[in-house]
Formats: C-alpha cells, structure tokens, sequence
C-alpha cells in the first residue's frame, strides 16, 4: 500500500489518503476491502488506484 500526503510550513500533516495500488485485471481481495471501508467508515480517505499498462 502507498500513502500520499503533505507537509504544511509548519510542518502539520496537511493531506492524506491510502491508495491500494493494483493491476488493470488484479483483484482487490476482501480483507482489502474491509480495510478500505474501515477507513472511510472512520473519516480517513481511501480507495483503489488501478494502473493503465502500456
């Protein structure tokens, strides 16, 4: 899993979210989606991120 987030001046966490990175075809697996659903259930942004191959 990758997190994206930013640092403000003075030095607070400013953005966050969780991404779960996956393949074009590649399942998203049910303990990952509970954890996504947690997260939102909890305030905290997530979602599946699905890569264009070339």
């Amino acid at each position: 899993m990758a997190r994206a987030g930013g640092i403000s001046t003075d030095r607070e966490l400013s953005f966050y979210r969780l991404v779960e990175v996956k393949r074009p075809r590649e399942r998203v697996n049910q303990d990952q989606k509970d954890e996504i659903a947690f997260l939102v259930s909890i305030g905290v942004p997530a979602r599946v991120l699905r890569l264009i191959e070339r």
